[in-house]
């Protein structure tokens, strides 16, 4: 349960990886520790977290709707 809550929190790292720039303060390169996001990186996580939990919200909704239609 804690790695499900964990995920979109730690997506702003992985789209680090993945080349978006701005996404953490000093461009990632924090020494040993982990670098905070920025305004923008927190923004990024907002919009990632806001999507996904309206899609699962979507698929609920279509799934018992059709059952209902039946």
């Amino acid at each position: 349960m804690g790695l499900l809550l964990l995920a979109p929190l730690l997506s702003v790292y992985v789209f680090h990886t993945l080349g978006v720039p701005g996404l953490l303060e000093h461009n990632g390169l924090c020494g040993w520790g982990w670098c905070a996001p920025t305004t923008f990186g927190w923004l990024v996580t907002a919009a990632f977290l806001l999507i996904g939990t309206w899609l699962i919200a979507w698929a609920i909704a279509s799934l018992t709707t059709r059952v209902a239609a039946l």
